[in-house]
């Protein structure tokens, strides 16, 4: 009888370990999935902004003109395209705007913060919108060729504002061996059309 009383006991233990007094707590809902790419996929119209330092010389010019965002091809990534043909109209022949070719877009990331900006960024030394030059030795006339590198970066605003940051750096020699240093930057701010 005590071997059935301490079986029955334990069996008892065993039940009431096994069972809970509340409801299984249930796995809590994901939301909605957020899809950045999505949200900023649009066409942007506003004013580009060309600075051209040369040395200590600086000039600034504005255009209208666009920027043009569609999803990438994989998730938290978009493709930029800059559209702006005044600005490669009137480009300086030191400046080739070659982010600015027909067709020619480049992949970004994109990410959403909690504030509702998306902000997108590329930030690969060397991407679609890089380019190179032939640069000619005077001493020795020897030509080298140097990457012009692009990282840009911007952000979009839950009212659709938009702006774009781009800036390329490099030297180059002169007939009396003094480098010229170029700094080309480009900036975009606008708003998405409806």
């Amino acid at each position: 009888m005590k071997n059935i009383f301490k079986s029955l006991a334990f069996a008892a233990m065993i039940a009431l370990a096994l069972s809970s007094c509340k409801d299984e707590a249930e796995i809590p809902e994901r939301g909605n999935p957020i899809n950045p790419e999505k949200e900023a996929a649009a066409t942007y119209e506003g004013t580009w902004t060309f600075v051209s330092k040369v040395d200590a010389v600086e000039t600034t010019t504005t255009y209208n003109g666009k920027l043009i965002v569609s999803e990438g091809e994989y998730p938290y990534t978009v493709k930029v395209k800059l559209d702006c043909p005044q600005l490669v109209a009137e480009a300086p022949e030191y400046a080739p705007p070659v982010a600015f070719s027909d067709g020619l877009q480049c992949a970004a990331n994109i990410t959403k913060l909690s504030s509702g900006v998306l902000n997108y960024y590329n930030s690969l030394p060397e991407n679609a919108f890089s380019y190179t030059r032939e640069l000619v030795g005077v001493i020795d006339g020897k030509i080298t060729i140097v990457p012009v590198v692009s990282p840009f970066y911007g952000k979009i605003t839950p009212e659709g504002k938009i702006d774009y940051y781009m800036q390329y750096s490099y030297k180059d020699e002169v007939s009396d061996f003094f480098p010229v240093e170029y700094t080309l930057t480009y900036r975009f701010n606008g708003v998405k059309l409806n």
